[in-house]
């Protein structure tokens, strides 16, 4: 799976046809069949951390599957998190804070940068460096075994000039390198954070996606061994977002967003940021979206699907079951929560 999201300042219902209809995710109820199937599941996955306010700080919660409970897992009294990442494997995830972030005339700030490990498994959290205060920051999965966090700062050295720091860690939370670059104002302009590349070819190199690069935008599946193409969307005006290819060759799980200053319903109390594809892999069809406000980060794990919506004091998770199209369980929490933080609306007034 493949997630990217851009943090600058502010970190950054449903409708379904094919499997089920009704306007807002709604609680499944528990059952005795789903406790067994998660009891025989590969990954099992007993519990899972997501981002939520804690004590006006927000923190991390952990979620219990058998349960369907939530309860409070790590916060801190002056650090807020931005970003919790797990890795492909599920075992490990890598987690930024910062003291404050804000935005100072034209440009965002974040302070007191933090980098944690948090180990699944044991559920423990390591503290692994401090990465100072800058204007920026994407992190990052490159590989199973590599962790990257680029940061913008400005250069306190050469006026004018944005400094770009890239740090990279192994999953054992060891150090690997960092590379500096030095951009001018004046000539190259404010730098961006590169765009990250989603996974267009499947795990068993069976598909690969296509995708339009102008509006609307059109997405393709070509089958590689029958050298057939298949139409997956077709005039959207959202951009893609994110890809992921479920474990077991069944799914195709993609989103798409707009969180741009041209969307006209950002602000609005129901807005249309995002966009989430549930697609057979088998039958060739979409089976469910779900659409709405937020970004929509999403997670696989076996056949369950966690995603994130809205935004705010309004951002909640759900968990859909892909294998007979229902909703698992849904998870609010004072405040807001989400899989990597919780989202909140880009502010682009100067």
């Amino acid at each position: 799976m493949s997630k990217s999201l851009v943090i600058a300042v502010s970190i950054w219902a449903a409708v379904f046809w094919g499997c089920t209809k009704h306007t807002e995710p709604k609680q499944v109820a528990k059952s005795d069949s789903t406790h067994i199937a998660l009891a025989k599941s590969k990954i099992n996955p007993k519990t899972i951390f997501f981002a939520g306010l804690i004590e006006n700080k927000v923190g991390l919660f952990k979620y219990n599957f058998i349960n369907k409970t939530y309860s409070k897992f790590w916060w801190k009294e002056n650090e807020q998190v931005i970003d919790f990442l797990y890795s492909s494997s599920d075992t490990i995830a890598y987690m930024l804070t910062v003291s404050q972030s804000g935005k100072k005339g034209l440009f965002p700030f974040i302070n007191n940068v933090k980098l944690y490990l948090v180990n699944i498994n044991n559920e423990s959290v390591m503290h692994i460096e401090n990465l100072g205060s800058g204007l920026q920051v994407l992190s990052f999965w490159e590989n199973d075994n590599l962790y990257k966090v680029i940061m913008n700062t400005m250069n306190s050295q050469k006026k004018g000039f944005i400094k770009q720091i890239t740090r990279s860690y192994f999953a054992n939370g060891k150090k690997n390198i960092t590379e500096e670059n030095s951009y001018s104002l004046m000539e190259a302009g404010f730098p961006n954070l590169p765009n990250l590349q989603a996974k267009l070819i499947s795990p068993d190199k069976k598909y690969l996606l296509s995708l339009t690069q102008e509006i609307p935008y059109q997405l393709s599946l070509t089958d590689q061994a029958e050298k057939i193409v298949y139409d997956v969307l077709r005039d959207e005006k959202q951009k893609l977002n994110e890809i992921g290819w479920s474990e077991d060759g069944k799914y195709l799980v993609f989103s798409t967003i707009d969180i741009s200053p041209m969307n006209e319903t950002l602000y609005d109390s129901d807005p249309q940021t995002s966009k989430l594809f549930i697609y057979s892999l088998i039958n060739k069809k979409i089976l469910a979206v779900f659409n709405g406000g937020g970004v929509k980060n999403f997670r696989l794990v076996d056949n369950y699907l966690f995603f994130d919506n809205n935004f705010k004091e309004k951002s909640n998770l759900y968990i859909y079951n892909l294998s007979n199209c229902t909703m698992f369980d849904s998870i609010k929490t004072v405040g807001g929560c989400g899989m990597r933080n919780i989202p909140l609306i880009p502010d682009y007034e100067a």
